[in-house]
C-alpha cells in the first residue's frame, strides 16, 4: 500500500484531470513541465497537513490538507475568462464532496476560495484553494 498523502493526492489529482471539458495543459507538482507561450494552463500543488493522533487507541490518524490550483492566464486577456475556469474547478471540488480510493474518504471540508488574481510578467494568476480532510 502506498504512502497515504501519495494516495490522497493522486486522488485529488485525478478528479482534476477528469474534469468535464478541461482541456488545459496541467502543470503537476514535480513534473517537467514548459508554460505554452500565450496560451493558458493549470499549475497544481499539494500541501499536506500535519497528520493528528486523535484518539486513545492510536487507531486513528486525522489527516488533511490543501489542493491548490492556480488557473495562468495570458496577461492583457482580461479576468473573465480566467475567473470562469477557477469557477469550475471550485465546483468540481464542492464542500461536502467525498472522494474514494483504496481505504481513504476524501472530503472536501470548506467551500473552495478563489483569491485575488496574482499579476505576473506574462500571466496573470488566480488560485484556487481546496481544503480536505480524511475522513475515517
Amino acid at each position: 500500500m502506498a504512502y497515504p498523502e501519495t494516495t490522497i493526492a493522486e486522488a485529488l489529482f485525478d478528479r482534476l484531470r477528469t474534469m468535464p471539458g478541461l482541456v488545459l495543459p496541467i502543470a503537476w507538482p514535480a513534473v517537467p513541465f514548459a508554460p505554452p507561450a500565450g496560451q493558458p494552463y493549470l499549475r497544481v500543488y499539494h500541501l499536506p497537513g500535519q497528520p493528528e493522533q486523535v484518539d486513545l487507541s492510536y487507531r486513528y490518524i486525522r489527516r488533511g490538507g490543501v489542493l491548490q490550483v492556480s488557473v495562468c492566464w495570458p496577461i492583457g486577456a482580461g479576468i473573465t475568462a480566467p475567473r470562469e475556469v477557477a469557477g469550475a474547478i471550485a465546483e468540481r471540488f464542492a464542500l461536502g464532496t467525498v472522494i474514494e480510493r483504496d481505504v481513504y474518504r476524501i472530503r472536501i471540508s470548506r467551500p473552495p476560495r478563489i483569491a485575488g488574481e496574482l499579476i505576473e510578467d506574462v500571466v496573470v494568476q488566480v488560485p484556487v484553494t481546496v481544503q480536505y480532510d480524511v475522513l475515517p
